[in-house]
């Protein structure tokens, strides 16, 4: 696209001169603007071989690939003179280590994430995070509808809980393995996960019920304890009422993430008719 902006390119005495020197500069930015070449002028796009360290006069958009294998990046010394980068690690396998000078590690960016990095002349901050670079937000689910088995409950208390094993559809996901089959949903990315879970229960007749639910990870080794309700369910059968929780909640590789169940009153079965599992992250751990 060529420039609208006309040029002081002939300069017939001293104010002319000085208009050039500076309204071009000006110009040449506008005219940048408006042809969206800021990107292309000012970026990096390079496969690794080993540890790159960056200058300040290096451009500030960096695409790096660590091909294969993780790589540091070693950012300039901080000082006032810093500008921000903007880094994208564009490989599938390994991952970038973004590191400060002396090297210290400020930020690892797995396979496709990105990151904006900016110094305040004595410390390099990560402004901004994209997780998973063009390839979408990370997200996982799964679900249940209109279930009728119920979910066997053998002894009372939360220390006698019981995986949720109803699930029967895998819902929407991105860079997480959903997993009905086993009830659960792998976490294939580290993160900052936002975690929510909504459904509905029915009374199993007789007395009253108090009933808790929660989420847990790895097959109910640990449990979030932000994730986390009871609902009180009234004698005699008929009775719905819907259950929801949700909260933040740090993930690491291969971790699980289920729902478990407990009765605090007795052996009363629960009967969750409807239930959804789905997390979406939202930061780096």
């Amino acid at each position: 696209m060529a420039s609208e902006f006309p040029s002081f390119t002939q300069q017939t005495d001293l104010i002319s001169d000085a208009s050039a020197v500076d309204i071009n500069p000006v110009y040449n930015a506008i005219e940048d603007i408006v042809t969206a070449t800021p990107f292309a002028n000012y970026s990096n796009a390079e496969t690794l071989a080993a540890t790159k360290t960056l200058l300040d006069s290096d451009f500030p958009i960096q695409y790096l690939n660590p091909n294969g294998t993780n790589r540091d990046i070693e950012l300039p010394a901080e000082a006032a003179t810093n500008h921000a980068f903007f880094f994208v690690n564009t490989d599938t396998v390994a991952d970038l280590v973004v590191k400060d000078d002396s090297p210290a590690t400020i930020i690892t960016l797995p396979p496709g994430q990105s990151a904006i990095l900016l110094s305040d002349g004595t410390t390099w901050l990560v402004a901004n995070v994209g997780f998973v670079g063009t390839t979408g937000l990370v997200i996982g689910e799964i679900y249940v509808q209109d279930n009728a088995t119920p979910t066997a409950i053998s002894i009372a208390g939360k220390a006698n809980k019981v995986k949720v094993a109803i699930f029967d559809t895998n819902g929407e996901s991105n860079n997480m393995t959903p997993d009905h089959t086993n009830n659960h949903i792998n976490v294939t990315e580290a993160g900052i996960y936002k975690a929510t879970v909504v459904g509905s229960v029915s009374g199993a007749g007789g007395d009253s019920d108090n009933l808790g639910f929660s989420m847990y990870k790895n097959n109910g080794g640990t449990e979030f304890p932000n994730v986390h309700t009871h609902r009180l369910m009234a004698g005699g059968a008929g009775d719905i009422a819907s259950i929801s929780m949700g909260g933040f909640v740090d993930l690491a590789v291969n971790d699980t993430i289920e729902i478990w169940a407990w009765n605090e009153d007795d052996t009363d079965n629960i009967t969750i008719d409807d239930i959804t599992l789905s997390l979406l992250k939202v930061g780096l751990s």
